[in-house]
């Protein structure tokens, strides 16, 4: 097919001889004549300095029986679209040959299990593994005291073992891959016992082998993955590895999740690595700390507004062509596109080697250009096809599946990359292409097999002499080195804030629509589309936003609202000598779980002064003045299925444990309930112990330094942690009762130049002290009622420009619909500006206005 110049059908077909059939002994179904190629591991550097050098070895699984059983059910195996099992054979062996006769090394995950088992020692690895993969089960009706000891032996791990010595090599590894499970009872007549069912755990996504690790500028990382049925694929890639004797660095320990499409090296001095649906912030974190990326600065590519299966990992949206060319899909591109990906820049110190945050909420195309990328878009459909999904081989050959999307590359790039076309439309109905189905484990850089370590105070940003922009030179704003300046004189207004994207705010709800998962899905992805619209306004107006994400094993639903848990003051403000952090005491576990490390060390750490409050959670009426360092060193920790540790701040939450058939629900049963119950006793110690004091219940005049309390109602605040508060920032404390069961700041807000106050939330005597001291202070006031204070008509937030010269205040649609008119006009005589934004799904979800959806840094 020659459909342009420089795109070449491979010319490789299926020969004859070829053979993938069921062998009728034993069910397998593999490929019956594989070559196999020894690896002179002396040769090679097992390492990816740059996505653009040229691979010489490369890691495939070829579709086989697990796969077929996959094809079972598609969606449940998390298969885009039913497929013919054989097609996807013949294009994946297609493509094998391609690699191979381009020079690359091929080795199969069923290469490497089958060979070299003549040696003892491998034979052992390949039964020991076996071994775990294979499961005896006591059928559901079979008593287990109704068994004789034959019957028991035959269960045994000894009767079990004994299968397994007696298997051939080929059977090993299709336990291994279908890891079976077969359920058992008494026979009445000719054996013992008598297989009831045969099930199976299929490794069914095996055959994107991009995943399962990371091969760095250090060496191979093994991954965490998301999904619970791809998680065992882990430990059979490390078998491999190990008969392979390929050294592991290291792996990703739980909570962290990275799955290797979320990969790209750029050379010694940039990696990328998305976080979103598929991988998160807690693996990178890993990975720096422990220095297992090998590059200067790393790039953390945030998809906080989309996370959409389609576009699940970095790899289905981009890919590095050659050293200076990004293929990208065009439609996450730019500051108004609400699928948008935002870039955090970490650089490592060559003294000390910890990697810091240099950088932050870059606009990913933005990133791109300025590091030296020229950009070739793919169209929406061009991705669909798996357009952004090829394989970059180095020596400036590309890969791809999808022949629109190469005239795309084709015409943008003249003859500068010869582009390789494969069939692989039936693979991609599993949900990927050549580069998901692909581990390059080796590339040879330049000139040489192992490429010598560059100078730090010369490395290139992309592979070779290119060198790296400089910082200081970026464009203005988001996109300049991460700087923090602090505010000269009081201000009302903040120019920076903090927020936490509603990544999981919408949870599945029994008895509702949402009990659907599509349903689920759905709804998440419109909030965080009317999210998106939030975020690009604040930018808009010359806001710094600093973005986090939060995630279903943090357990916070509410993380939305991150203004509850902290509130931040400059020097200025408090006639202090430094910007200070407050903590404050929370009044649920959910809610102290959102002080969480990452937030606090890469989003507030410029604070040098911290006012800790949360020992206040168990009954210490103490503000512990502190830093940054010290709370780091002294937050609670997470274990390692993403549960707090028992003798943290808060109660131990264990996981619940499955039940085994075998013991009939009545054991695990009652450790499950007895932990819950431990748990719940913990938790109502907790909160009989606590006195709180949230940020929403404190209304602040931070010019004339004062605040207002509510000290009434469902939401009150403990008066003398109030009072704690006060004295430990200096502020003149006014304690008011809210009449309405509501936070205060649902009763009150103040602004720059004006404020708006719901008279009718408090007693008359009350009502009148705050209006009084609104207009003495200069205020213009706006009164509200009851009915549209129930409608979040107080729930707004100010904002101001860079320098403070202009405000713009922040408003729901649904808000902003339930204010009169001469309301609005009074509100617009006092800012520079409104936006109103539409938020009725967030609304619709739980979501009450604005204002504690920003988190201000002062």
């Amino acid at each position: 097919m020659n459909f342009n110049s420089n795109i070449h059908q491979s010319p490789v077909h299926l020969s004859n001889s070829v053979n993938y059939s069921i062998n009728h002994n034993n069910g397998q179904l593999y490929h019956l004549d594989q070559k196999d190629t020894e690896i002179n591991n002396s040769s090679y550097s097992f390492s990816q300095i740059h996505e653009n050098d040229e691979a010489a070895i490369v890691i495939l699984n070829e579709p086989s029986l697990a796969q077929w059983m996959g094809s079972i059910h598609p969606n449940g195996s998390l298969y885009e679209e039913p497929l013919d099992l054989s097609k996807a054979q013949d294009e994946h062996q297609q493509f094998r040959r391609l690699l191979e006769k381009e020079g690359c090394i091929v080795k199969t995950v069923r290469d490497i299990l089958t060979s070299g088992t003549g040696d003892i020692a491998k034979r052992v690895l390949l039964e020991d593994f076996a071994f775990k993969c294979m499961k005896y089960e006591l059928a559901a009706e079979q008593r287990l005291d109704e068994l004789g000891l034959k019957d028991k032996e035959l269960l045994s791990d000894e009767y079990k073992k004994s299968c397994i010595d007696s298997m051939s090599v080929e059977q090993l590894v299709e336990v291994i891959l279908t890891r079976p499970t077969i359920k058992l009872r008494k026979s009445e007549r000719d054996t013992e016992l008598l297989a009831t069912e045969y099930s199976f755990h299929p490794l069914v996504n095996l055959v994107f082998q991009r995943d399962q690790q990371i091969t760095t500028a250090k060496g191979i990382v093994m991954a965490s993955l998301s999904s619970p049925i791809r998680s065992p694929e882990v430990e059979l890639m490390k078998l491999c590895f190990k008969l392979l004797d390929l050294p592991v660095l290291g792996e990703i320990p739980a909570p962290g999740k990275l799955e290797g499409g979320d990969f790209y090296p750029s050379g010694r001095g940039l990696c990328f690595i998305g976080v979103g649906l598929r991988s998160n912030f807690h693996a990178v974190d890993y990975l720096m700390r422990n220095d297992l990326l090998g590059t200067t600065r790393v790039a953390v590519v945030k998809d906080y507004f989309d996370l959409n299966q389609q576009r699940m990992h970095l790899d289905t949206v981009c890919n590095i062509i050659n050293e200076r060319v990004m293929l990208i899909l065009e439609d996450i591109c730019g500051e108004q596109s609400p699928i948008r990906r935002l870039v955090d820049e970490y650089t490592r110190d060559p003294h000390t080697g910890v990697y810091t945050l240099s950088r932050h909420d870059i606009e990913y195309s933005r990133y791109l250009r300025e590091n030296g990328y020229e950009l070739v878009f793919a169209t929406d459909q061009n991705q669909k096809d798996y357009g952004c999904n090829g394989l970059n081989i180095g020596k400036g050959k590309f890969i791809v599946v999808d022949q629109a999307t190469a005239k795309t590359i084709a015409r943008a790039l003249k003859s500068t990359v010869k582009l390789l076309y494969v069939d692989f439309r039936t693979v991609t109905k599993m949900y990927g292409s050549v580069h998901c189905c692909s581990q390059v484990v080796s590339r040879r850089t330049p000139q040489t097999f192992i490429s010598p370590p560059l100078s730090v105070a010369h490395t290139p940003n992309l592979h070779g002499t290119q060198q790296l922009p400089n910082p200081e030179a970026a464009v203005h704003h988001v996109s300049q080195p991460y700087k923090y300046t602090s505010n000269i004189v009081p201000v009302q207004t903040a120019n920076r804030v903090l927020m936490v994207a509603p990544t999981y705010f919408v949870n599945a709800k029994i008895g509702s629509d949402l009990i659907n998962a599509s349903v689920v899905r759905e709804t998440r992805q419109r909030v965080l589309e009317e999210y998106a619209l939030l975020h690009q306004h604040l930018r808009s107006q010359g806001v710094e936003v600093h973005l986090f994400c939060h995630e279903p094993y943090q357990k916070t639903p509410s993380a939305v609202f991150v203004g509850q848990w902290f509130s931040t003051h400059s020097a200025a403000e408090l006639g202090a000598k430094h910007d200070t952090l407050v903590l404050y005491p929370l009044s649920t576990i959910e809610k102290q779980r959102q002080r969480r490390r990452e937030i606090i060390e890469h989003g507030l750490s410029h604070y040098t002064r911290v006012i800790d409050l949360t020992a206040c959670e168990q009954g210490q009426i103490t503000a512990r003045e502190t830093t940054i360092a010290d709370i780091l060193a002294t937050i609670p920790t997470l274990g390692e299925n993403g549960y707090y540790y028992s003798g943290s701040t808060y109660p131990e939450i264990a996981p619940s444990t499955p039940t085994s058939p075998q013991q009939g629900g009545n054991s695990n049963n009652h450790t499950t309930n007895a932990t819950s119950a431990a748990a719940a006793a913990a938790t109502a110690t907790a909160n009989s112990l606590s006195k709180h004091l949230e940020f929403p219940n404190l209304v602040l005049d931070r010019v004339n330094k004062v605040a207002f309390v509510n000290l009434s109602g469902e939401k009150a605040s403990n008066e003398s942690v109030a009072d704690l508060w006060a004295m430990s920032l200096d502020y003149k404390l006014v304690k008011v009762n809210v009449k309405t069961n509501t936070s205060l700041s649902q009763s009150v807000f103040i602004g720059h130049k004006f404020a708006v106050l719901c008279k009718e939330a408090f007693d008359v005597d009350e009502a009148q002290t705050i209006y009084d001291h609104l207009i003495n202070s200069g205020k213009r006031v706006i009164l509200v009622n009851a009915s549209q204070m129930s409608k979040h008509c107080t729930m707004l937030s100010e904002v101001s420009n860079t320098d403070h010269t202009k405000t713009t205040l922040l408003m729901t649609e649904g808000s902003l619909s339930n204010l009169s008119d001469t309301q609005i006009e009074e509100l617009e005589s006092t800012v520079d500006k409104i936006i109103n934004i539409n938020m009725s799904v967030f609304e619709e979800n739980g979501g009450k206005g604005i204002t504690y959806m920003l988190g201000g840094l002062f």
